[in-house]
């Protein structure tokens, strides 16, 4: 093992791992084997980062003793959707369950999603679980639901209810978090683990797998000297990077999480929210009533997800023990980051053209987000009169026959679109509008002067537009997406 080879094993056995926590649960009888093997492989592994078990099952003494045992530095969270839910455990049996694990193991998490209307959002529910921290470790994280197939919409805790959580939490000590990423990163960061400088090592690795960044002022952020090809930087690439060099999360209101994805051997390897998920998706034996896996459409396609994350070094230095479909993949994907088409790659991967604007994002410098694509109309005249059309039915269309300067986009006001365009940070141009393009005599000039100024065009015609095969032929070789639309309305058959 070369020198780097040994960097980036150390650095990978940082990450931060979530072990069975995607469908079925770590602990159910047919589960907990499973789980076994995969906290001894990450023992052998020497694996240093946090790793997180998500359970709603009732621990014995042996699975705590296993888990007390491991070198591992475990955190066990507790999923308790109301103390007073009708179940074949007592609430007695909970009780002493969190306080048995709070006994033994050094991080134990109570997790709450008050959110179900009349069965676990008032306080007479809540508080007796706000006590029950209050007795142990003292930290309770409070989620909503985003999943659409139980509820038909995303819940989410009203800020009027996390306010009363939040001060009932503080009377009783009790540490209140909305988010995962948040509680870990505090505590980590309470247990002497102080932000100072990054070390190098840990810079050289986030480049290595394909983030440019650099080292702004006690932060990692994208580096906006050194582009690269490569940045989709999303909440979860930021997350992930946060953890792993000891950065502050940055604290927000945004409802959406967002993944970090690679594949090895054709094994989805996904980090949510900065857990890097190692899971054998089953069935889970629990058979809560408000279990999500019975209206989640991907409970039906279980699967392996996910590794040991020190094998991830075969995806970043040794690439040879990757499968022949999967090294066709990184291929590509190494010819896209080289300067490839974004258009003609995975809508993912489109991610990677948009590096300003999530920067901007992850700071909540919304000020500063731009455009990606801006639509310019050179036409407001149209040879055709479309019944579903909305500048027909608005009136629009029968302005412009009235007015004939307002048809075409004069080329001096083209000129100074474009270079504004280009200069406030927008990448592409679609030639679109509320009339048919190809009608402005200067149509081809005009897609030039916006490929000048480094812009991706595309252009929408009806294509009946006669004697334009010069035109078509110069904006074909400027574009880089050309779409014919072509609507046909049936009144009676």
């Amino acid at each position: 093992m070369n020198n780097n080879e040994k960097i980036f094993d150390e650095i990978l056995r940082d990450i931060p791992v979530s072990l069975n926590c995607q469908l079925g649960d770590p602990f159910q009888k047919n589960q907990w084997p499973d789980t076994k093997k995969k906290i001894a492989s990450l023992e052998k592994s020497n694996h240093k980062g946090p790793v997180a078990i998500i359970t709603k099952s009732i621990l014995t003494s042996s699975q705590i003793r296993i888990i007390k045992k491991s070198r591992l530095d475990v955190w066990l969270f507790l999923s308790m959707t109301g103390l007073g839910e009708n179940r074949t455990v007592s609430i007695e049996k909970i009780k002493n369950n969190y306080l048995q694990a709070c006994s033994n193991l050094k991080h134990v998490i109570i997790y709450i999603r008050p959110i179900i209307p009349g069965r676990n959002n008032s306080l007479d529910i809540v508080l007796p679980m706000i006590k029950l921290a209050a007795a142990g470790h003292k930290i309770i994280i409070a989620r909503g639901y985003k999943d659409i197939h139980k509820f038909g919409t995303p819940l989410f805790i009203n800020d009027k209810f996390m306010a009363l959580l939040n001060r009932h939490c503080k009377q009783n000590g009790v540490f209140l978090y909305k988010k995962t990423i948040f509680a870990v990163r505090n505590i980590l960061s309470n247990e002497a683990r102080p932000i100072t400088r990054i070390s190098s090592k840990k810079i050289n690795f986030i480049r290595a797998i394909g983030y440019p960044i650099c080292y702004v002022a006690g932060e990692l952020v994208p580096d906006k000297k050194n582009r690269g090809n490569f940045y989709p930087w999303t909440r979860g690439d930021k997350n992930f990077i946060n953890i792993i060099c000891s950065q502050e999360p940055k604290f927000d209101k945004l409802k959406d999480s967002s993944l970090l994805s690679l594949t090895l051997n054709g094994i989805p390897l996904d980090c949510t929210s900065s857990w890097f998920g190692w899971a054998r998706q089953i069935k889970c034996t629990i058979n809560c009533w408000y279990c999500i896996a019975a209206w989640n459409p991907d409970s039906s396609n279980l699967k392996n997800v996910g590794c040991n994350p020190s094998d991830l070094k075969f995806l970043i230095i040794n690439k040879k023990n990757i499968s022949p479909k999967v090294k066709l993949v990184i291929k590509k994907i190494d010819e896209l980051y080289a300067g490839g088409n974004p258009y003609t790659a995975d809508a993912r991967f489109k991610l990677i053209w948009h590096k300003k604007n999530f920067t901007s994002f992850l700071k909540f410098q919304d000020e500063l987000v731009r455009p990606i694509t801006a639509e310019f109309w050179p036409s407001l005249s149209c040879n055709a009169r479309c019944c579903l059309c909305p500048y027909r039915v608005n009136k629009a269309r029968q302005d412009v026959d009235k007015d004939g300067s307002l048809a075409f986009a004069k080329a001096k006001i083209v000129a100074k679109v474009a270079a504004e365009l280009a200069g406030f940070g927008v990448h592409s141009v679609l030639i679109t509008g509320g009339g048919e393009p190809f009608l402005n005599p200067n149509i081809d000039k005009i897609a030039k002067v916006f490929k000048n100024n480094g812009l991706q065009l595309g252009v929408y015609t009806n294509g009946t537009v006669a004697n334009r095969d010069e035109q078509i032929k110069n904006i074909v070789k400027l574009c880089t997406v050309a779409e014919l639309k072509l609507l046909f309305v049936v009144d009676k058959i």
